[in-house]
């Protein structure tokens, strides 16, 4: 459109039966560190979902806002039973109506010749549409609220002209989540800082690419709270990383 706005929205339903591992799952699962147990009396889910959004696509100046709320009949999730079988935490596979409420943020704005800005936010409440017999409502293993921001600096800044040149840079703030479920554990927030070169020229009848990278430069403890195994197995710490790419 001329005026550089887009405002879109959707309705959707949908519905989807049971998987094989929630029907008829018994037993431990050694990726997850969890006794699974199925549930064979799990019935189809049922989503209506509505989705909104509005976003800016002309000028130095680009951003989006969507915001979104799914309702789902008869939500299949596993819950942390609070029992130890075989040293693993059981997990039964349950149903409850539930919904999902969230929103997401991005930006970017060109600063000047070869200068980059961006910006970035989302978060996501989930919650049972009735509390549980120990009155929590929570879902388990809800990502916590992310922000973020990051900067890019092509090497035309430095130079007249194009550049194959390209350095960026990427913090991360991620939320400590401390509404959980029954018998789930709070995870503290982290932040994650990241930033590297690259390099990018093509030939004749071949393309290259050359990317120094590094990884979680803070070292921070990275558990996320999506993760089954997020007390044992903390993401990976610092990290240096030179990639080559050729294509012919």
């Amino acid at each position: 459109p001329e005026s550089g706005w887009q405002i879109r929205g959707s309705i959707t339903s949908a519905s989807r039966a049971p998987a094989t591992e929630e029907l008829f799952s018994c037993g431990a699962h050694a990726a997850t560190q969890t006794f699974d147990v199925g549930n064979p009396n799990l019935d189809a889910e049922q989503a209506f979902n509505i989705d909104l959004g509005i976003e800016k696509v002309r000028g130095d100046l680009t951003a989006a806002i969507n915001i979104y709320r799914n309702n789902i009949n008869d939500f299949i999730y596993a819950q942390n039973s609070g029992l130890v079988v075989d040293d693993f935490d059981q997990y039964q596979y349950v149903q409850q109506d539930a919904n999902f409420v969230g929103g997401e943020f991005d930006m970017a704005y060109q600063l000047g010749r070869g200068w980059a800005l961006t910006a970035m936010a989302d978060g996501v409440r989930g919650q049972l549409d009735s509390d549980d017999a120990n009155g929590n409502n929570q879902l388990p293993r809800m990502p916590a609220d992310r922000f973020g921001f990051s900067i890019e600096v092509s090497g035309s800044r430095f130079t007249k002209g194009a550049s194959n040149w390209i350095l960026y840079s990427q913090w991360v703030q991620v939320q400590k989540q401390d509404q959980v479920a029954l018998n789930e554990e709070s995870t503290e927030g982290y932040n994650l800082l990241s930033a590297g070169i690259s390099y990018h020229t093509m030939l004749a009848k071949s393309e290259y690419s050359i990317d120094l990278r590094g990884t979680n430069l803070l070292d921070s403890e990275v558990r996320q709270h999506t993760s089954f195994v997020k007390d044992l197995a903390p993401q990976a710490g610092r990290g240096i990383s030179l990639g080559l790419t050729a294509s012919f």
